[in-house]
């Protein structure tokens, strides 16, 4: 199995055992519009949208373990 095959189907695995979620949609106010539009027009691509997601796990602290 190729390396790409294998990152296809454990993508596929993840988003099949992840509840699917409704769309966020969020309306920019005129500020953030106007605020949008002149970086479209310095840089000719819209500005990426980034939401960072963490995953804490639930491992002690090596002074939890004395």
């Amino acid at each position: 199995m190729r390396l790409t095959e294998r990152v296809e189907a454990i993508e596929a695995k993840r988003s099949a055992s992840l509840p699917q979620l409704p769309a966020l949609v969020l309306m920019p106010s005129d500020d953030e519009a106007e605020r949008r539009r002149q970086f479209l027009e310095q840089h000719g691509r819209p500005p990426a949208l980034v939401i960072a997601v963490h995953r804490v796990s639930a491992r002690k602290d090596s002074d939890d373990a004395g």
